[in-house]
């Protein structure tokens, strides 16, 4: 079975969606797992949908996405501030259940997904436990996964809720639509903030390759201020912006550093097959390496850091999709999206 894992990052899921965008033209997907900006890939990836990848980001700006932001109702009085702020503040995001509601309710898009059999699965924090939670298109009313069941409302709900970044954005209630549901009157906040590229959702949903986007690269960002600046000079909003990208560069390194365990695995095992394949013969070692077979592995990530911001300003996007189209080709032609993983 073959999956899709695909990060957060904000409008920097204009990188994914060029990625994918690649990708469909030469692979299809079984299952998809997303976290925030890469929950809004999975379902159009699984429905091979690319022209849907193409405009998913640059067709879109803020008032798409967000509504009734904190800045925004202060926005006629301080212009100025408003546009030095990176992202809204105190916003909820109905206007992106919006569109998301037209594609996959109302254009039967969910309907289609749910008939081919093949898995969406996006990611959550509870706010109430502090623990990442996994919703499945295979809940929609279907319990034989031993899974609470959900409506497809719940569903695209959930996809929101991924979405929605702390402080930034309002939390959602995803199953308050659900009467029995034991989290019925929890919130959630963005899955990036505990699990920013959920690779082992996918190795336990048993896939057997995936292929993983961050929209992170994998050395730390460099930021434009902290060498020489004065401690004056650093405001409010660098500060709180370096925060959440110090977190997400060590989340994003926690989710590297177990994919990177797996495919160290993955190659030691080929190894062992392709050299001394006389230690499967011995039955505590071949049950070892057996219990032990994990997917083939493969990864494409940026050349350099994007800027993180949850402005949605089309040109900006337009200019990552055609950048992660052609980090996509680049790394895919070029075998190395396992060759340069870690290395």
């Amino acid at each position: 079975m073959r999956a899709l894992v695909l990060s957060g990052g904000g409008s920097k899921g204009a990188f994914t969606a060029g990625v994918v965008r690649y990708m469909l033209r030469e692979m299809q997907f079984d299952l998809a797992v997303g976290t925030s900006t890469g929950a809004l890939v999975t379902g159009p990836a699984l429905l091979n949908d690319a022209d849907y990848c193409a405009n998913i980001y640059s067709s879109v700006q803020d008032e798409d996405i967000f509504q009734n932001s904190l800045i925004g109702k202060v926005a006629g009085v301080v212009d100025e501030f408003v546009d030095f702020v990176s992202g809204p503040v105190g916003a909820n995001l109905n206007p992106l259940l919006g569109l998301l509601e037209d594609y996959y309710l109302r254009g039967r898009k969910l309907d289609e997904l749910l008939e081919s059999g093949k898995e969406m699965i996006v990611s959550a924090v509870n706010v109430r436990t502090g623990c990442v939670q996994f919703i499945s298109s295979r809940q929609i009313e279907n319990n034989e996964f031993g899974d609470q069941v959900i409506s497809r409302e719940t569903f695209i709900s959930a996809v929101v809720a991924s979405c929605s970044e702390p402080f930034f954005v309002e939390p959602v209630r995803i199953f308050e639509r659900e009467k029995n549901h034991p989290n019925r009157n929890d919130l959630f906040y963005d899955g990036g903030v505990k699990e920013f590229l959920p690779i082992e959702k996918a190795v336990m949903s048993g896939a057997t390759e995936i292929w993983a986007v961050s929209t992170h690269p994998l050395q730390p960002a460099i930021t434009k201020w902290g060498g020489r600046t004065d401690p004056d000079d650093v405001s409010f909003f660098d500060a709180l912006q370096w925060t959440i990208g110090a977190l997400l560069d060590e989340i994003a390194r926690g989710d590297r550093f177990r994919a990177e365990v797996y495919y160290t695995w993955t190659k030691v095992r080929k190894l062992i097959e392709n050299h001394a394949p006389e230690l499967l013969d011995d039955e505590p070692v071949k049950d070892f390496l057996d219990g032990m077979t994990l997917p083939e592995l493969h990864m494409i990530y940026p050349a350099e850091h994007l800027a993180t911001s949850l402005k949605f300003e089309p040109a900006v996007m337009w200019e990552y999709e055609l950048m992660g189209e052609r980090r996509a080709e680049f790394m895919i032609s070029n075998g190395l999206t396992t060759s340069l993983l870690y290395g």
